[in-house]
């Protein structure tokens, strides 16, 4: 049984404004999305602000319709089985919503534990597991109020696993939330998927996408362009390599002789007080023969090869090549 389905999911927002001339708009949130996510896997949903991705999971978590398509969820339809689905689902949408501010954190866990109708003996057992894991035991007693914004969406992460679910979705489940506090939060969800936890993951951080995840989506405007391992999704990056080098003593008009090297399509520079040089150049092979090696060859020699004191080539990252799907630019201005 595959846990996660979408098949041909679009969903049409329409608005009307005006009071006497009606101005109808619409908006298509998401055209003909297609996924399958596996047993145990985490899968990535990684797009821009406004892509859908939100959208889509809403869809699956059976809390809005789509317009055309149909959504499954451990092999129930999420339009027909919704609370048959929502007893074996966690969701985390996160920030200021959903949690009572005025309650502590672990009277907010027992309230949810309450509504889930769990029995209350084990339910006190699983709070403090919960807690442990999230590690918020020793500000469990203090109100929600004073928590900070990642221990706030750790709450979150531990409210959706109260009832154990079998299918987690987890919507931009670090957004707003410091360095230390994403870090622990990836740490859960990898812990989560060690027990088996089939978890579906929206964000816009390429990093967190490929460090978490075995498979990727890419969401463009409501559309999948591009659907494969982090690894997978590297190569498709359509040969651009960079060139890191430090040189010593060199003027930099050379950068400009650099530029005009076949296949060389930007070139930044910064130097030092010691006039030591460090040139990021980024190459884009061709199909007449002229390769990586014979661009970095030329630019060492255009350089000084006496002058050269280390050279470094590098492959695309996802960042990389996730701009270039979604029609951003590759590489920005320093």
């Amino acid at each position: 049984m595959i846990p996660v389905r979408v098949e041909d999911i679009t969903r049409v927002y329409t608005s009307t404004t005006g009071f006497f001339k009606k101005d109808t708009r619409t908006v298509t949130a998401l055209k003909r999305v297609s996924i399958k996510v596996s047993e145990g896997e985490i899968f990535g949903l990684l797009g821009q602000n406004g892509a859908g991705k939100t959208t889509l999971v809403k869809i699956m978590a059976t809390l809005l319709k789509p317009t055309s398509g149909r959504a499954e969820i451990l092999g129930r339809d999420a339009g027909k089985d919704a609370a048959w689905i929502r007893r074996k689902i966690g969701i985390l949408f996160g920030g200021d919503r959903g949690l009572y501010w005025r309650l502590s954190g672990l009277d907010n866990m027992r309230y949810f534990a309450d509504l889930h109708r769990m029995d209350p003996v084990l339910a006190e057992t699983r709070i403090w597991k919960l807690l442990e894991l999230v590690g918020l035991t020793e500000v469990a007693r203090q109100k929600v109020q004073v928590y900070s914004r990642g221990m706030k969406q750790r709450l979150h992460l531990a409210r959706a696993l109260l009832h154990d679910p079998t299918v987690l979705f987890l919507d931009e489940p670090t957004i707003g939330v410091d360095p230390v506090g994403s870090k622990e939060i990836r740490r859960i969800v990898l812990e989560l998927a060690r027990e088996s936890k089939t978890i579906f993951l929206t964000t816009h951080n390429t990093a967190e996408a490929e460090e978490l995840c075995n498979r990727i989506a890419i969401l463009k405007e409501g559309e999948v362009i591009a659907m494969d391992t982090p690894a997978g999704l590297r190569k498709q990056v359509r040969g651009l390599t960079e060139i890191e080098i430090e040189a010593k003593g060199c003027e930099i008009s050379v950068a400009e002789a650099i530029r005009e090297v076949r296949g060389v399509e930007k070139v930044t520079i910064t130097s030092d007080e010691q006039s030591l040089m460090q040139f990021r150049i980024f190459f884009r092979g061709n199909d007449d023969g002229w390769g990586l090696y014979s661009c970095a060859d030329r630019i060492a020699h255009l350089i000084g090869i006496e002058r050269v004191g280390k050279m470094v080539i590098k492959n695309p990252s996802l960042e990389d090549a996730y701009i270039q799907m979604v029609g951003g630019r590759v590489i920005d201005d320093f």
